[in-house]
């Protein structure tokens, strides 16, 4: 593999365990075994994975917290409430079986600038929010919520008359499982392990970036891949220079099947050592086409060319700003 493609990250080494150094050649030679890759359709797993991939924000992470404070009873747990964040800590039962271990810290705020989204000056609306701890919330012995870790997104809209721009950004690093974040009749039952920076916008102008991991700890990617790596960024309508690609991201997709084996589709260079020794720019790598060079085990092994319109078709939106934050009563559990 031609060094570059890709570094590892620091926060999920058990991830990118195997990830070799800048310095470490790519393997060669006879001794090499390459998997079979016949079977496998790439563009519609790489698709799949990095759709997959800008639906991993917060949100989750903080809808299963919020919900879970609906079942507290008063002293179980306990909260602590100032005016910059709330928390609670505790190891107890509710007499209704719920109970509470760990400990959990968040904050929200939310602003509104203006007072008519018609008019010429608009409405503006900022909003943040940060959780963080280790906590576990079981209904009968059954998992409700798990987060451990840390998470954090921010919010922004602006809306006037003939007017809309939004960005929503997202980051999280944390183990999140359970069915009040991850539902069993979602895409993702068995929770997310991440070490994830999203951003995108929509409105006048779209653009997405992602740089980080998911691991799926008990679910599959096209059946076979159980973790994702990438680092990317992709112009949409309206945010194109003359000389940016709207059908192909810079940068690169990873996955990484239950062998360990990981299958790095290299897409347009981010910078002039991503994915080749020559000066950029230079072919195939320039090209905008949707498509990339595969390499499996470090050897180029196939060109996979992937739909990316899917991530402008208005599937991804900011959150609403009516339920961003906790009102206070929710956040002290009564």
């Amino acid at each position: 593999m031609r060094q570059g493609v890709r570094r590892c990250l620091v926060g999920l080494a058990v991830l990118l365990a195997a990830c070799p150094s800048e310095d470490e050649p790519a393997p060669t030679g006879p001794g090499l075994v390459l998997p079979d890759i016949s079977d496998i359709d790439f563009p519609s797993a790489m698709a799949e994975a990095i759709e997959l991939t800008f639906t991993a924000d917060m949100r989750a992470s903080w809808a299963g917290h919020a919900s879970t404070l609906e079942f507290t009873r008063q002293g179980c747990p306990d909260f602590w409430l100032s005016p910059q964040d709330a928390s609670w800590q505790d190891h107890c039962t509710t007499v209704s079986g719920v109970e509470y271990n760990g400990d959990l810290m968040w904050s929200d705020a939310l602003s509104l600038d203006g007072e008519d989204p018609e008019s010429a000056l608009g409405v503006t609306t900022q909003g943040a929010r940060v959780l963080e701890g280790a906590a576990q919330v079981d209904d009968q012995g059954e998992l409700l919520y798990s987060f451990v870790g840390s998470g954090s997104d921010a919010l922004y809209r602006s809306e006037a008359a003939g007017y809309l721009q939004w960005r929503y950004s997202s980051r999280v690093f944390a183990r999140v499982r359970g069915e009040s974040a991850y539902p069993s009749d979602g895409a993702t039952p068995g929770g997310m392990l991440l070490g994830l920076d999203l951003s995108y916008s929509g409105g006048q102008t779209s653009e997405l970036s992602a740089r980080g991991d998911v691991h799926l700890p008990g679910d599959r990617i096209a059946t076979r891949f159980d973790s994702v790596s990438l680092d990317i960024e992709l112009a949409g309508p309206g945010a194109l220079l003359p000389d940016e690609c709207q059908v192909e991201p810079r940068g690169w997709i990873s996955l990484r099947d239950a062998d360990a084996i990981w299958y790095d589709l290299v897409l347009q260079p981010r910078f002039t050592d991503d994915a080749t020794d020559d000066p950029f720019p230079n072919e195939p790598y320039s090209r905008c086409e949707g498509c990339g060079t595969l390499y499996v085990r470090g050897v180029e092994s196939a060109e996979v060319c992937v739909d990316f319109s899917s991530l402008f078709d208005g599937r991804l939106q900011p959150p609403d700003p009516s339920g961003y934050v906790l009102p206070v009563r929710e956040q002290m559990g009564q």
